[in-house]
């Protein structure tokens, strides 16, 4: 048997085995320079240490151009798959509410605690009443009232009685309704935010089904215009290709070597079989010519 037949081949693979591991290995190391005196050994660094700035300048660009331009989110943000999750996850929203037992009181109690929620239900109970009562002075309403009252009086020789009567009439109409709106508004505010309160959130979410649907109608009519609006204003601040750019120049030659494997594990080590499979073919062929020769 002719040696040569299997040493040639195997030796070829492993030729070619080391020398593809070696230069992958040599894409990152040395991670830094070495010097014998002042003279600097070529090669040395690593290609991708040596090349970590324009590397990160390129990939950067690339993020920020390309992989994340505001075309390229806004298509996808945008696209067929991304409202179909949108609308499963609003189905879900009103599925939870429809089927919660819970009052808007229990909740905020419970998120808040009693005193929190009482004092908050003062507080918007008095501004109401007062900007509601405001409004009701604001308004003039006792000189309408007593306009519209005194007009029913048609007798000529009242006329004269009724323009006199008419001022002091809307005045203690006014001091009425002073005296007396701020209690029933603020009664029935009471009555109408307890009612709110204390009644089940998914029998308030059917009893204003038509106000969801509406508000469903206008997020998915006005999404597109908010992503696109969004993404004008967002992207230009943020400056993805910088970020990227400044982050990879963080990284350390040996977190970046580390990084490329977990990414490229599969395909460094098929480089290297593959290696190792060519310098087995030229062996062969090498044998097989000089047994020929």
């Amino acid at each position: 048997m002719d040696w040569h037949l299997l040493i040639t081949p195997l030796a070829g693979g492993i030729i070619g085995y080391i020398t593809n591991d070696v230069a992958i290995r040599m894409l990152f190391r040395p991670y830094k320079p070495i010097f014998i005196g002042k003279k600097q050994l070529p090669l040395t660094p690593g290609l991708i240490p040596k090349e970590k700035e324009r590397i990160a300048h390129s990939v950067g660009a690339a993020v920020g151009d390309q992989l994340f331009s505001q075309e390229v989110l806004s298509r996808a943000l945008t696209s067929p798959e991304m409202r179909q999750k949108l609308q499963a996850a609003w189905e879900g929203a009103v599925g939870a509410l429809m089927s919660e037992t819970e009052t808007p009181e229990m909740f905020l109690t419970r998120k808040l605690g009693r005193e929190k929620v009482q004092s908050a239900q003062d507080r918007i109970i008095g501004e109401v009443c007062k900007k509601a009562s405001g409004s009701l002075m604001d308004a003039h309403l006792g000189d309408m009232i007593a306009g519209a009252a005194l007009e029913k009086v048609q007798a000529p020789l009242l006329s004269p009685l009724v323009e006199r009567i008419k001022p002091q009439l809307g005045k203690k109409i006014e001091e009425m309704i002073q005296e007396k709106a701020p209690p029933l508004i603020e009664s029935a505010l009471t009555d109408m935010i307890m009612d709110y309160l204390n009644r089940p959130v998914s029998a308030l979410a059917q009893d204003n089904e038509a106000i969801m649907a509406s508000a469903r109608q206008f997020f998915f009519d006005q999404y597109e215009r908010m992503v696109t609006s969004l993404l004008s204003r967002v992207l230009p601040a943020i400056d993805l290709a910088r970020v990227a750019e400044e982050r990879i120049s963080s990284f350390e030659p040996r977190e970046l070597e580390k990084i490329i494997h977990t990414l490229a594990k599969n395909e460094l080590k098929a480089i290297v079989w593959l290696g190792a499979l060519l310098g087995l073919v030229m062996g062969m062929l090498s044998a097989l010519i000089n047994l020929i020769g």
